[in-house]
């Protein structure tokens, strides 16, 4: 039989509704222990206990013979002894408090607010409240202006794009037509001349659109080859490129958030269970 000690919450009863037993009374589960499904709960520190709270009261508890556990923040047991217990409210309520300071350097805090969260004086807090909402909807407000104005421009932009390329590419297809008229207009004076010089009048006139359609064609279509594929790779490449650059934006903000949340979580759970670890000092003590 092995013996640890870990942290349940409750609120004024159990789970099932049954009375939270006395310090020093076993509770006991027979049958399977299928983690939060069928047997006793808690967690081995304060911390991960706090995510499953129905309610204020804290207890160390002992956990005697069979455990199990499940996603290292939550054990379950076949035996389950209530060690020491308090009333949290005034530790959670000081541990919320110290949270919001914590990140009070990311906005403009009302001085009400302020005044709330570092004496916890209950006269304060409906102002407290009330001042920090009238500050959240201002800046909801200013986020979804500035939202709606980066949207704008962005259609603008968007807009500018597709008829700058609408029009390099009409501009494309007309210097290519006006090549290949050039160029059909040169081959059939050039073979005009050569022919009328050469044979009869007929056959030079013959000879002449023969090659000038040719020429024309040639010119037109390698013109117009040459154009798309240049506007082709260009789009191609300022696609990619703005892709990537999005794609590397995107990731390097999540990371950053991700590592900013696991650092926060972290301080977090190591400040809740010196407060705890403080409060429970004396039981704590003995158990060692």
């Amino acid at each position: 039989m092995k013996t640890t000690y870990a942290w349940h919450f409750t609120g004024p009863t159990l789970r099932d509704g049954s009375p939270i037993p006395p310090i020093g009374q076993t509770l006991r589960h027979s049958g399977r222990l299928v983690p939060c499904k069928s047997g006793l709960h808690a967690s081995l520190e304060p911390f991960d206990a706090l995510q499953f709270a129905p309610g204020p009261q804290l207890h160390l508890v002992r956990v005697d013979g069979r455990y199990l556990t499940h996603n290292t923040d939550k054990i379950v047991a076949d035996n389950r002894t209530i060690v020491a217990s308090m009333d949290a409210t005034d530790l959670l309520g000081y541990f919320a408090r110290m949270q919001a300071l914590s990140v009070a350097h990311l906005w403009d805090v009302p001085d009400v607010t302020l005044d709330f969260l570092m004496t916890g004086d209950s006269l304060l807090q409906a102002a407290a409240w009330a001042a920090a909402w009238a500050a959240a909807r201002d800046a909801a407000r200013d986020a979804a202006r500035d939202a709606a104005r980066d949207a704008a421009w962005a259609a603008a932009r968007d807009a500018a794009w597709d008829a700058a390329w609408d029009a390099a590419r009409d501009a494309a297809w007309a210097a290519a037509w006006a090549a290949a008229r050039a160029a059909a207009r040169d081959a059939a004076r050039d073979a005009a001349w050569a022919a009328a010089r050469a044979a009869a009048w007929a056959a030079a006139r013959a000879a002449a659109w023969g090659a000038a359609r040719a020429a024309a064609r040639d010119a037109a279509r390698d013109a117009a080859r040459a154009t798309a594929r240049e506007a082709a790779w260009a789009a191609a490449w300022g696609a990619a490129w703005d892709a990537a650059r999005a794609a590397a934006r995107d990731a390097a903000r999540d990371a950053a958030r991700d590592a900013a949340r696991a650092a926060a979580r972290a301080a977090a759970r190591k400040e809740f269970n010196l407060l705890v670890y403080e409060a429970f000092e004396g039981p704590l003590g003995i158990i060692k």
